[in-house]
């Protein structure tokens, strides 16, 4: 059996240190809600609502494919965004919406 080898990259996140979540004290749990926890989530987001780096943090949890809230929207909601945007991507050049350099 072959050895598995995982590269792990740290990718240093200088934006949290202005986070909201971090400038308080609040459980980590919060955004990171069991499912189902509705309640959660909606603390969480009021929270990435007042966020001075919330761009950063959606941008980093759509980059990632990371668990839990991340920029006020949780995974189900990035993955969705990253289907939609698939998706116009692909309805784009198959309705020829695109030239061969990529233009519209």
């Amino acid at each position: 059996m072959g050895d598995l080898k995982m590269n792990l990259v740290y990718e240093p996140m200088p934006w949290v240190a202005d986070a909201a979540c971090s400038n308080k004290k609040m459980p980590v749990d919060m955004f990171f809600p069991e499912r189902g926890r509705n309640n959660m989530i909606a603390k969480a987001q009021q929270v990435c609502a007042e966020c001075p780096v919330r761009q950063q943090c959606f941008d980093h949890g759509m980059k990632n494919d990371e668990r839990g809230i991340w920029g006020g929207t949780t995974g189900r909601e990035r993955r969705q965004l990253r289907m939609r945007q698939i998706t116009v991507e692909q309805l784009a050049v198959n309705t020829g919406m695109f030239d061969c350099r990529g233009q519209i």
